[in-house]
């Protein structure tokens, strides 16, 4: 009997749950009002999925000369040239959907309140990037919330980490086939620091490239990252159902 009543109080918090985020998702979406896309952040070392980061690549011998064969080829890459760019096609992608308004980035970024923001309490210089002029700034802190409202009228901000990563399809060890791997994780908030949304979403790229021996084409991964976080954003606005 108690665990029946258990299992029954279980499914209710789940729909409970679900009813909130879908209230709050709908509040939004309903307004039609613009929201500031605020911060854009990732993983700074582009590594292999499950596995330990590789520290210090260019301390390896057969990194170092690699190199001296083609400096193209890597065995980790870096997410630096690759955040901001992941900005750009995030507002692109969105700016097709006719109810979601992202706003100007000036009008956000060039506010007292953004230049007074604090940071992500979570995001560590050293192993995180964050996009060309937007700061990684904690999502709760509501005092830069209520300031950029009052200053530009703008209620609703949104957050976007992202943790980029490769996974062999074929082959063995590191010797074949790879995709590029995202995980996202987008939080958008109101004025008092409240989640209306907040969802992780997972894509492995369709496309493929060669490995061998853990070494891998930089500008072939970097290429095939670009064109799955736009269908990863696409996933997002599927999920709104924009």
């Amino acid at each position: 009997m108690y665990k029946h009543s258990a299992g029954v109080f279980s499914i209710l918090l789940i729909l409970i749950a679900s009813g909130c985020a879908s209230s709050g998702q709908a509040i939004f979406l309903a307004e039609k009002e613009p929201i500031a896309l605020v911060s854009v952040v990732s993983n700074a070392g582009i590594n292999w999925r499950d596995e330990e980061p590789i520290s210090n690549p260019d301390a390896n011998v057969l990194f170092r000369l690699s190199l001296r064969k083609d400096p193209d080829l890597t065995l980790m890459s870096n997410a630096g040239e690759l955040i901001t760019t992941a900005e750009s096609l995030i507002r692109n992608t969105l700016a097709f959907s006719p109810q979601m308004i992202i706003a100007e980035s000036g009008a956000v970024t060039g506010s007292n309140a953004y230049r007074n923001a604090r940071q992500s309490r979570t995001f560590s210089a050293d192993k995180m990037v964050s996009s060309a002029g937007l700061q990684p700034i904690f999502y709760r802190d509501k005092d830069f919330l209520s300031a950029l409202a009052n200053e530009t009228g703008i209620r609703y901000c949104m957050f976007i980490e992202f943790n980029f990563t490769t996974a062999m399809v074929t082959g063995l060890g590191k010797i074949g086939k790879a995709r590029a791997c995202i995980d996202m994780l987008v939080t958008i908030v109101d004025t008092q620091g409240k989640a209306l949304y907040s969802k992780s979403f997972y894509l492995g790229s369709d496309l493929t490239f060669s490995v061998s021996f853990g070494e891998y084409s930089h500008s072939e991964l970097i290429d095939i990252f670009e064109s799955t976080i736009q269908d990863i954003c696409y996933k997002f606005m599927d999920d709104l159902g924009i």
